[in-house]
């Protein structure tokens, strides 16, 4: 009787370390993104899960009319400082670091004109 429960335990726990192996990769590579205005300059910064910086990627920044007008490698520290694209109709920036892993943020035109304002004080 006690080999049959050892037994049932093993299989129990060999189950649950499995299930947790296997869900981990899932939430390993979330990526979020948040972007801000600094004067002149657009910042642009990820985080993967656990508060990791990603190292390598590249930042897409559109127009509200979904036209390209900046692209800029990621630096080491999980940023993108480039300047501030010329756009009435707000932007739409988007994280892109590989193998299908990309997230975005919208600056609206008063999202930019409040945070310029905001730098000068």
């Amino acid at each position: 009787m006690r080999s049959k429960i050892s037994l049932v335990l093993f299989f129990i726990i060999i189950a649950l370390m499995a299930a947790k192996i296997l869900t981990t990769p899932v939430f390993a590579h979330q990526l979020s993104v948040f972007a801000y205005v600094e004067g002149q300059t657009l910042v642009v910064e990820g985080t993967l899960a656990g508060n990791k910086r990603p190292k390598k990627g590249i930042v897409y920044v559109y127009d509200g009319e979904e036209k390209l007008i900046a692209k800029k490698e990621i630096s080491p520290d999980g940023t993108a400082k480039l300047p501030l694209p010329e756009s009435k109709t707000g932007l739409k920036i988007i994280m892109s670091v590989g193998e299908g892993h990309e997230s975005y943020w919208i600056l609206t035109p008063l999202d930019i004109e409040n945070q310029r304002k905001e730098y000068k004080k």
